[in-house]
């Protein structure tokens, strides 16, 4: 669907930084993004996290829209992303395949359902929660479809697929719906499926009066516009701030800042002790104040991998059998970067620097601004620093290596606490490492064609176009919990 010329010169201004022109489209488009995130995420809080953070990332990036008349298939596309990286973080699988594989010919415009459904409230419900049961990519089709009202060239661009799965998806979805809605009525004794004389309305005018009832206020709509407000301005803030500032001063601005009462996660990463810059591939979060030289004592809380008997904090490794090749220095040497798994805005990241050597240090940041008390008025962060080794290098084809994590110690044991500064830190393993035993390392002469859907999942934190051949970058998978990481080195 076309957007108006209205909206493009808004988006034309917003793209050389116009941000009362930006603040304009949020107003036209906060309640599609939080309708899309809603049927996503199925939680109005996650839903709203998703609606901020598709903003903040939607200005990051908005100066690269080439096309202004297609931001509406492109922030999108955005929410999208970030809905299944908050579900990754939460490890809820995500399904994005579907069930069957129905090729649909022609597609029928709608179908209809007793009018009782749209004006009963029980059954309303039932039908919301037949709908909630649908895989993640139906509910999202058929929103995308009927309250949207895209067409399915701009569904398929939206989600990345093909016109045959958005017609498949389409299908599937209404087969479902009409399916569960009959057993549904057979199970309670109650029918009104399919009986004659019962007055009947299309599925899609129902459908949008029940996303219409639950759409967000204006008062909560321009609640999450100031986080967005000042979470852009922050993260700009930050940036300046690295750029001149040694460790222990942009530590020391941080602090000043969050004093100020603005209560954002962004603030809560900045106050932590990271900063967060901008990079070509992404957001890179990166420890200001820790020195890799650093010669401070470090708590030994050491997960060893390879040569100690299994415990809570030990895996130990296994090795795919392939062809064994002399890399070591010649691979790591090109990592002068850090790689990150992050949501794409700051809110949450994990960042590894890796030595030529093999040796990594890193550190995970996340926070919930919600989760504060008279102790910790200012919220909770949780954290985690880190070193170890990475070895056992193999080649597994032109594109892909192997190698093996053999040890890894944290700075604070994970599972302690303490309280600082008017924040609760809640120390923890190392967000995206976990259960880690042969990480992959993607050159960035990798087809995407051929790169696993999880990893490329990942890829939301970063300017990532999924239509280009090749990855572009250096990246590494883990390859038990399916996490991605991006970096800058090319």
């Amino acid at each position: 669907m076309a957007i108006s010329e209205y909206e493009q010169s808004l988006v034309f201004a917003a793209k050389n930084g116009n941000e009362k022109c930006f603040e304009e489209l949020y107003k036209l488009y906060y309640n599609k993004i939080y309708a899309l995130a809603l049927i996503t995420m199925k939680n109005e809080a996650d839903a709203e996290d998703v609606l901020q953070l598709t903003f903040i990332n939607a200005w990051k990036y908005i100066s690269q829209i080439e096309d202004v008349s297609a931001f509406n298939t492109w922030i999108q596309r955005i929410t999208q992303n970030q809905c299944y990286s908050q579900l990754r973080k939460k490890k809820i699988s995500v399904s994005i395949e579907d069930d069957e594989n129905t090729e649909v010919l022609e597609l029928e415009s709608d179908f209809i359902l007793p009018e009782a459904y749209a004006d009963n409230a029980d059954l309303s419900a039932r039908l919301m929660k037949v709908i909630y049961n649908l895989s993640e990519v139906q509910r999202q089709t058929i929103l995308l479809f009927y309250y949207e009202q895209l067409s399915v060239e701009e569904i398929a661009e939206v989600m990345n697929c093909s016109e045959g799965t958005v017609k498949s998806r389409l299908y599937l979805a209404r087969k479902g719906i009409k399916t569960e809605i009959e057993e549904q009525e057979r199970k309670s004794g109650q029918k009104f499926y399919g009986v004659a004389g019962l007055p009947v309305l299309p599925f899609s005018k129902i459908f949008v009066g029940q996303i219409q009832q639950s759409s967000l206020s204006q008062t909560a709509a321009a609640k999450i516009f100031a986080q967005i407000s000042t979470s852009i301005h922050s993260v700009g803030a930050a940036t300046a701030a690295a750029a001149g500032a040694t460790g222990a001063t942009a530590a020391t601005v941080a602090v000043k800042t969050a004093a100020t009462g603005i209560t954002t996660k962004i603030i809560a990463s900045v106050v932590a002790g990271i900063v967060v810059i901008g990079t070509a591939s992404g957001v890179m979060i990166t420890q200001h104040n820790k020195n890799r030289n650093s010669t401070e004592p470090t708590t030994a809380v050491t997960t060893a991998v390879t040569t100690a008997p299994p415990t809570e904090t030990t895996t130990k490794a296994t090795e795919p059998p392939t062809e064994t090749v002399s890399l070591g220095e010649e691979l790591f040497s090109n990592f002068s970067k850090p790689f990150s798994f992050a949501s794409g805005v700051g809110a949450w990241g994990t960042d590894i620097n890796i030595s030529p050597d093999g040796s990594f240090e890193g550190s995970f940041r996340d926070s919930n601004m919600g989760g504060n008390a008279p102790e910790y008025p200012y919220g909770t962060v949780y954290a985690s620093d880190f070193s170890g080794h990475f070895d056992n290098v193999k080649k597994i084809n032109d594109y892909t290596y192997s190698m093996t994590m053999t040890d890894i110690k944290y700075k604070e044991k994970p599972d302690t606490k303490e309280i600082s500064n008017g924040y609760r830190f809640i120390y923890t393993t190392a967000y995206g490492l976990e259960k880690a035993k042969t990480i992959y390392i993607y050159t960035p002469d990798a087809p995407v064609s051929k790169l696993p859907d999880r990893y490329l999942d990942d890829m939301s934190g970063v300017a990532f176009d999924y239509n280009q051949k090749t990855l572009g970058f250096y990246g590494l998978y883990n390859l038990k919990e399916k996490y991605g990481f991006f970096s800058d080195n090319k």
